[in-house]
């Protein structure tokens, strides 16, 4: 083995490690959850994303996965189930937030009813259309638009973004 392919074999090795080390300390911090949250935190965080960049990609079957995901759990409520099937069938980017944002409010109940950590997600919420909703990170990003993509700010234990950027004349962000 001539000096070039070693150096390349022994970054490739050391970037597979990074991204499977990286792996297991998402999957360690997620295991804090009750296995159900678990269950469903993944798809609905595949919708937020998808949403925050005002897309439906991926939307509908992520939001089938969750409904089958909390399905028959007695943590999550009948209307928590309906939620997630009214997402799955919308048909456009603004029913799809108008379904994403009650199943937000639902899912966010549960947790605190339970009085489930909502580590590693955080709970932000935009003034502009009166929602809450769980993500990752600490910079917002909101999923009702993305003409207002950092509008609102995180609540609970996790620390305020110290600026959020409104599109809309500085009314949705104070």
């Amino acid at each position: 083995m001539n000096k070039q392919t070693f150096i390349l074999t022994a970054s490739f090795a050391l970037c597979a490690l990074m991204i499977f080390g990286l792996g297991a300390v998402i999957r360690a911090a997620e295991s804090s959850l009750p296995t159900p949250v678990q269950l469903v935190m993944t798809p609905y965080i595949q919708i937020h994303d998808a949403l925050a960049k005002d897309s439906l990609d991926g939307v509908a079957a992520a939001a089938t996965n969750l409904s089958k995901a909390a399905q028959g759990d007695k943590l999550f409520p009948n209307e928590f189930v309906q939620e997630a099937q009214t997402l799955a069938q919308a048909k456009d980017l603004d029913a799809a937030r108008a379904a994403f944002k009650p199943l937000s409010e639902t899912l966010i109940k549960v947790m605190s009813d339970n009085n489930i950590k909502f580590d590693p997600y955080a709970e932000a919420y935009c003034p502009m259309v009166n929602a809450h909703w769980l993500q990752t990170g600490t910079t917002v990003s909101n999923p009702f638009g993305a003409s207002m993509s950092h509008c609102g700010s995180l609540v609970g234990s996790k620390p305020v973004s110290t600026t959020t950027t409104c599109p809309m004349s500085g009314g949705c962000c104070n």
